[in-house]
């Protein structure tokens, strides 16, 4: 009976401590995607200062063994139409960024 008891509570705390682990991965990934956006329009920012551009999305998390994960991050200009790629590796900005025009 005693025993019963003790497992219950230590059930519980198990229970308990899982959902505080899942919600902080949730808000961490969260997190995580709304950075990729805000680096990607300050990176714009510093390089293409005449114009604005607005986020399209992102590619999803591309992660290999040894290579870390790769994300593309897609913007658009307000003025010219041009849409821009910009790529970040392990979370860091890579040293390039490839851009295109819309026709």
């Amino acid at each position: 009976m005693f025993i019963r008891g003790i497992l219950r509570i230590n059930m519980k705390i198990l229970i308990v401590f899982l959902v505080i682990i899942l919600a902080i991965f949730y808000f961490y990934f969260l997190h995580q995607h709304n950075s990729y956006e805000h680096k990607a329009l300050n990176y714009m920012k510093e390089v293409d200062t005449k114009q604005t551009y607005k986020y399209l999305g992102k590619s999803d998390e591309d992660c290999k063994m040894m290579q870390g994960c790769r994300v593309e991050v897609y913007l658009e200009g307000k003025i010219t139409g041009e849409s821009v790629t910009i790529l970040f590796i392990n979370g860091r900005l890579a040293p390039f960024a490839k851009t295109q025009e819309t026709k």
